[in-house]
């Protein structure tokens, strides 16, 4: 319920390309990979905007190096710089998860990547780790 509000007040307050950062660290933080499929298409309805709203997004983020993209392949090449582009609703979002469900494959895969975890582990290799609950 917590998520689903902060998104009605980000979708209210801030502009399509910081939502846009915070809905791709948000994707980067469950898949746990650097590398995706993600259409624009698919993100533009996410958002609720229209399609070359989210081409005129991505194209700048791809110029400015913080992703790069070739037809729905996504690759986050700098994530500090996407958080530093996002509204605070990822930060909130996220501190908000961690608190709820510290368990939780995508929290635990967001803490191991600040650590500088691997993620060349297969993914169901790395969710066996954290599907057990904490005791």
């Amino acid at each position: 319920m917590l998520m689903v509000m902060q998104s009605v007040a980000c979708n209210g307050l801030h502009s399509a390309e910081q939502r846009c950062c915070r809905w791709l660290l948000m994707t980067h933080d469950r898949i746990g990979a650097d590398e995706f499929m993600l259409t624009h298409e698919f993100l533009a309805m996410m958002l609720g905007v229209r399609r070359p709203t989210v081409t005129l997004v991505l194209t700048e983020l791809n110029r400015s190096g913080v992703l790069s993209y070739v037809r729905g392949r996504m690759r986050i090449t700098d994530r500090r710089r996407l958080e530093a582009a996002s509204c605070e609703c990822y930060r909130q979002t996220r501190a908000s998860f961690q608190r709820l469900l510290p368990w939780a494959p995508g929290i635990t895969l967001a803490n191991s990547y600040e650590r500088g975890g691997d993620f060349s582990a297969p993914i169901m290799e790395r969710m066996s780790d954290v599907s057990r609950k904490p005791e």
